[in-house]
Order: structure tokens, then C-alpha cells, then sequence
């Protein structure tokens, strides 16, 4: 409406003040998004030339009209291009961003995926290869997962996972990662934590899980998970600090699963 009331104005009192709708339009094109607002855009400044002509039709025109009239359609036909170039920036920007989110992350249950764990895990050793320290991870596996899979079928089995990544997620601290490495099984780190922590935050989140059924295609059902446990002070190897974990985590399914299996510390290598 604004727009549409400086055009008006610049017909009753003079055609300089069309030079004022110019920065609002481009203002406008810029800052917004909707297809709508880029159309009235370049419907004004074409109605505003089309208004000239029916009012200016028996006169003589001169050469000032003639400036004003051209310099209008010119800037018609530009915010036009400006505004299908700036939608097309957006898309692509759109496009870029979904693909990098695709990249990094699990595409069923929106955590981080494995590529990315192993590049925060490796900055993590790096980092406690610069400063005293110590930092933890944790291997989860939903005990029989597979059995959830036989009976109810895969798509309760994509909703169990989904449903758990989202607990542990939101149980954990803000500073921790969680993510999935692939099928039922998630890695948790743990920056700033020892061994003795990382178990009683383990041991915790067990049980919260463990006593919160979850509805697999309308019945409640328990789900558990085992748990082994790395920690090192001053870690020389990822690599080192997953197969610890690992071996913990087979551990913990050998002795009757729902449990949390921790090593006292890792040796590391200097």
C-alpha cells in the first residue's frame, strides 16, 4: 500500500518523488522471500508507467517525461531481474545447506552420522594432545534390537530408533555429541568427563530408558541398552579409544545386557 500511495503522489504533486519509491523497492525485493511481494513489486512500477500514459496522452511530452518515463521502465524490468536472481541466490542457498545436513548427519534419526563422530572424536584426542584434561565416550547398543525388528516389523524398528536417539539426546549436557554409527548402534562423547563420571551418567540414562516403555505399534514395550565406556587422559589414538569401548560394550552384552561396562582408564601410547 505503500508503494502504491508514493506513486500516487508522484502523479498529484511531482514525478521526482518516484526517485523515492526506488530505494523502498529495492529494500523491499531484498528482504523478502514470498513470490507474492516480488510480483506487486514490478506490477507497481508497470502500472505506474501504464498510468502515464492514459494521463499523458494529449499532452505534449516533453523531454523531463520522457527521462522520468524511461528511467520507470527501466527500473521496472530491474527488480524484476533483481528479484528472480534473488530468488534463485535463496534456492541455491537452500540447496547447499540441505545437502551439508545430508552430509553430516543420520537421515532417519537427525543426529550426527559416523563421519562426523570420528572428526569430532579426532579434534577431541588432538586437543587433550595440547592440554591436561580428560574425556570420555560411550558405544550404545539397543539390546535386542533385532527382535523389535521380527515382531513388529521394520518400520516400528526405524521408530524405536528414532524415539531413543531422541531421549538420549535430550538427556544428555549441551557440551556432549551423541550420534549414530550405524544400525542400533550410537556413540556418546564425552568432553571434560572421567571414567567414574561417564559411568554414573551411563548408569543414569539406563535407567531412565529402561523405565520409560516405549509404544511400538500400540503396545508398550521395553527397550534397554548396553554400554561400554573409554576414557583417557591423554589420548594418542582414536582409534584406540573405540576399540576399548567396543570390547567393554561386548562385555556388557555377554554379562546379561542393561548394563554399563567401564574401563578404569585407557593405557595410551605417548
Amino acid at each position: 500500500m505503500l508503494t502504491f500511495g508514493l506513486i500516487l503522489a508522484s502523479f498529484l504533486l511531482a514525478h521526482w518523488l518516484l526517485f523515492l519509491v526506488i530505494p523502498a523497492l529495492v529494500f523491499i525485493v531484498f528482504g523478502s522471500k514470498s513470490l507474492y511481494t516480488y510480483c506487486t513489486m514490478g506490477l507497481a512500477l508497470l502500472m505506474y508507467n501504464a498510468l502515464a500514459v492514459r494521463f499523458n496522452h494529449l499532452e505534449i511530452v516533453s523531454p523531463e517525461w520522457l527521462e522520468v518515463l524511461t528511467f520507470s521502465i527501466s527500473v521496472s524490468f530491474a527488480v524484476i531481474v533483481l528479484s528472480v536472481q534473488q530468488r534463485m541466490l535463496r534456492y541455491e542457498s537452500g540447496l547447499r545447506q540441505e545437502w551439508q545436513t545430508r552430509a553430516s548427519h543420520d537421515p532417519l534419526t537427525g543426529l550426527p552420522n559416523r563421519i562426523v563422530l570420528m572428526s569430532l572424536l579426532q579434534h577431541e584426542v588432538e586437543r587433550l594432545h595440547r592440554a591436561n584434561g580428560s574425556f570420555s565416550i560411550a558405544m550404545l547398543d539397543i539390546d535386542h534390537f533385532k527382535r523389535i525388528n521380527d515382531t513388529y516389523g521394520h518400520a516400528a524398528g526405524d521408530a524405536v530408533l528414532i524415539e531413543f536417539s531422541k531421549r538420549i539426546d535430550k538427556m544428555t549436557r549441551s557440551a556432549d555429541v551423541v550420534g549414530r554409527l550405524g544400525g542400533e548402534e550410537f556413540l556418546l562423547l564425552l568432553p571434560e568427563t572421567d571414567a567414574a563420571s561417564a559411568h554414573h551418567v551411563l548408569d543414569n540414562l539406563r535407567a531412565r530408558v529402561a523405565d520409560d516403555p516405549f509404544e511400538v505399534s500400540g503396545n508398550q514395550v521395553q527397550v534397554t541398552f548396553s554400554t561400554g565406556i573409554a576414557q583417557c587422559s591423554r589420548a594418542s589414538s582414536a582409534k584406540s579409544l573405540l576399540e576399548e569401548a567396543d570390547q567393554h560394550l561386548y562385555y556388557a552384552k555377554q554379562s546379561g545386557r542393561n548394563r554399563v561396562s567401564v574401563t578404569s582408564r585407557v593405557a595410551c601410547e605417548s
